[in-house]
């Protein structure tokens, strides 16, 4: 015996005829167990049904997104038949292809019964215009993030390409200007698709570079006038317009692209680069594209280029900046130690990381006519060329001092005073000490700097601690200096503090310190690179790094007349 399915009452199939088919939304009934019994033309049109599709061979199911069945049932099912209606956002399936459609979905209960079952409608309002809004301005949001947390802009660009086609795009591609010799050189610093297994493909467009010669191509059009472009329906005819020959074409055609747009990357007023996007067939449904772009996207796209153009020009002039920056400070430091019979010098200077800029770290140690050396490190607090600038200001300063009084705490109030009169604002650390080979004894001060190290001939370490304030703080307490008579084979480590901040924890960093320091090899040349190299083991420094190894050497220093007025102007511990 078959059972005869429900069916719409004549009255109420015309009452839907003359008001629903009119309305511009979904609208589908039918009963949460049966099939569906009645499916606007607007409906028709939003799941992209097939024209003979008979509604009754289907449930309300076959038009819900497949990852969403369960939550159909068990939420939204549940709760219509609770309270008689659920209401919100929600995912259609679009039946040709079966990529999701968003929605915002409302599914009640009607008054009627069907064959002794309840009958429900679902009317959905398709808001892919607003998800799409919302993924334009979520990128927007991230590309900004990206553009501003890195000055390394080819990797940061690889990321704007990586988002590009996370939630806006198939594909897409970045091309920037550099210049060689006087001349523009065209550079294809990104390329990404949404698809991993796509990415050899793409990867192919990197050998077809633009030509500038052919102002037809987009890109040559965003390049060399700024012009952008807007491809909302992507032929093969317009394929092979643009293409630098067949195999160029071949690429473009198997990516399947089906919009594009192309703009240029400006920034005041000048063209940096392009950025080209495109969708393809397969992909053009995600997040609102199915008709492809449209001026919105395109005035979106082109804000977005403006930004990465500002970006751009930001990293470059950064780059140059700290080129100069390198350069300078390479200049200032010592071009070699000087060869001292009763200490062996060693020293390493690293600048910071490329995502740091370069810092006004110093080291410096040369020998006076009397025969003490003087050993003086430094950190000027800032990054780029005013920071490198001043260090060599302050370097000087305490040379200068050394060479009329040879006194740790005169030779920081210079420096002060140097700091106070080129940079009122500016602060820094120093430290200075004085080794006299005749007796092996260390009088040093310190401006807020780290201690140095001492590391004895048996491997134990200890640090010489000295109060002082740091340069440019004038309301500070007068300075005063230690003293410390070293053994034969012991050696002293100077350092900014670049190396201990490297881990982001100073209480680890301290402590690889001085376990690198108790087990170094005090006979090798390079102790100070050794050093350098063990703390930061696994580390990547972001800051300027300046170490400055003194070792004392077993020999005892020969007799001469006793100085007994060296140090009378020095305040003891």
């Amino acid at each position: 015996m078959s059972v005869e399915k429900p069916a719409l009452a004549p009255g109420l199939a015309a009452l839907l005829s003359s008001v629903v088919e009119r309305r511009g939304e979904f609208v589908c009934i039918g009963s949460w167990t049966d099939e569906a019994l009645y499916l606007n033309a607007h409906g028709r049109r939003m799941v992209d049904a097939e024209p003979h599709l008979d509604v009754g061979q289907t449930s309300l199911l076959n038009f819900v997104a497949p990852d969403d069945h369960a939550y159909f049932r068990e939420v939204i099912a549940a709760e219509v038949d609770r309270r008689g209606r659920w209401s919100g956002d929600f995912r259609l399936r679009n039946l040709r292809t079966g990529l999701p459609i968003a929605v915002a979905l409302e599914v009640f209960r009607l008054a009627v019964e069907l064959g002794g079952r309840p009958c429900v409608a679902m009317v959905a309002h398709d808001i892919s215009e607003r998800v799409r809004s919302e993924s334009r301005t979520r990128l927007l949001v991230d590309a900004g993030a990206a553009l501003s947390n890195s000055l390394e802009y080819e990797q940061t660009f690889q990321e704007l390409a990586r988002l590009v086609v996370h939630g806006f795009a198939s594909y897409c591609v970045i091309d920037v200007f550099s210049e060689s010799g006087g001349r523009k050189n065209i550079r294809r610093v990104a390329v990404a698709h949404v698809d991993p297994a796509r990415r050899p493909l793409v990867e192919r467009l990197v050998d077809y570079v633009p030509d500038l010669e052919r102002s037809t191509q987009p890109i040559a059009s965003a390049l060399l006038e700024g012009t952008s472009t807007l491809m909302h329906e992507v032929s093969d005819e317009w394929i092979d317009g643009i293409t630098l020959d067949a195999d160029h074409a071949g690429v473009l055609r198997e990516l399947g692209l089906r919009s594009w747009m192309t703009v240029a990357l400006v920034a005041r007023g000048k063209i940096l680069g392009s950025l080209t996007c495109g969708i393809a067939e397969e992909t053009k449904y995600r997040a609102g594209f199915a008709h492809g772009y449209d001026a919105e996207d395109l005035f979106f796209v082109e804000e977005l280029g403006r930004r990465a153009g500002t970006a751009i020009e930001n990293a470059r002039l950064y780059e140059y900046q700290r080129n100069i920056a390198v350069t300078l400070q390479a200049a200032s430091l010592p071009s070699s130690l000087p060869h001292i019979d009763h200490l062996r010098l060693s020293a390493e200077y690293r600048p910071g990381s490329d995502e740091a800029t370069i810092g006004g770290d110093w080291y410096d140690a040369f020998q006076l006519e009397d025969g003490r050396v003087v050993l003086t490190v430094g950190d000027v607090l800032g990054h780029g060329l005013h920071a490198a600038v001043t260090m060599t200001k302050l370097r000087q300063a305490m040379q200068s001092a050394a060479m009329v009084n040879a006194d740790p705490v005169v030779m920081l109030e210079v420096a002060d005073r140097t700091l106070a009169l080129h940079d009122p604002h500016g602060f820094a650390t120093a430290m200075a000490a004085v080794f006299d080979p005749l007796d092996h004894g260390l009088r040093y001060a310190s401006a807020g700097h780290p201690p140095a190290i001492v590391r004895y001939e048996d491997g134990l370490v200890d640090e010489l601690h000295v109060t002082g304030t740091l340069l440019g703080v004038r309301m500070g307490s007068p300075r005063k200096s230690g003293f410390i008579s070293l053994p034969p084979r012991c050696m002293l480590v100077f350092l900014t503090d670049g190396l201990i901040e490297a881990t982001r924890d100073i209480a680890e960093g301290n402590q690889r310190l001085r376990e690198a320091i108790s087990a170094l090899d005090v006979a090798d040349k390079r102790v100070a690179r050794w050093v350098v190299d063990t703390v930061l083991a696994g580390v990547q420094a972001t800051d300027d790094i300046a170490v400055l190894c003194a070792r004392i050497a077993p020999q005892q220093a020969r007799e001469e007349a006793p100085r007994q007025a060296r140090y009378e102007n020095l305040d003891s511990d």
